[in-house]
């Protein structure tokens, strides 16, 4: 979990980038092998507040998805005031085994995908690219989703075949 990343240095925020491009971080001229399975969740401030360093475009593209958080209602929240504020404090419960885990991400590679969900991945990814004009060519235009976002787009239309849960909500959108 890095909490606030985009308010870590850049130099932190290479280290994370290291971890999650090849699963080790280098210190002190030593190499460390990040456990498995490994994931990375953070949050992140407006960029318009004080203290906060923008996240480089090939960091944000390893990400595979952004989840806005709206607050919690009332009733929820009364239950995050008692549940860390209280005498007792609340642990979470594990839902899974770091196997189970593994295995589940191994069976959503292994489920099928219709033509007409990967060409909606591709319409989508190739659409957010920036058109170079004759001045520029593809390779000096900046921004737009890699090829990365279209793996991991591929990746998240086959998991909720994998599992019974409701689908994320991911800005506002189902």
């Amino acid at each position: 979990m890095a909490d606030e990343i985009n308010r870590a240095s850049p130099r932190t925020q290479s280290a994370l980038l290291q971890a999650m491009q090849e699963l080790h971080v280098t210190y002190a001229g030593n190499r460390h092998d990040v456990p498995r399975p490994f994931h990375v969740l953070a949050t992140q401030n407006p960029i318009e507040q004080e203290g906060t360093y923008p996240l480089p475009e090939a960091q944000l593209d390893r990400f595979l998805m952004q989840i806005d958080v709206p607050y919690p209602d009332r009733d929820n929240e009364r239950r995050i005031i008692f549940d860390t504020t209280g005498a007792e404090e609340s642990k979470p419960k594990p839902t899974l085994t770091s196997d189970e885990l593994i295995a589940a991400q191994r069976l959503v590679r292994r489920l099928p995908v219709g033509e007409s969900v990967v060409d909606a991945i591709l319409n989508l990814v190739r659409s957010a690219r920036p058109v170079p004009t004759r001045a520029k060519s593809a390779s000096s235009s900046p921004g737009g989703p890699s090829p990365r976002a279209s793996q991991a787009l591929m990746l998240v239309a086959r998991a909720p075949r994998a599992h019974r849960r409701p689908p994320v909500t991911v800005h506002g959108r189902p």
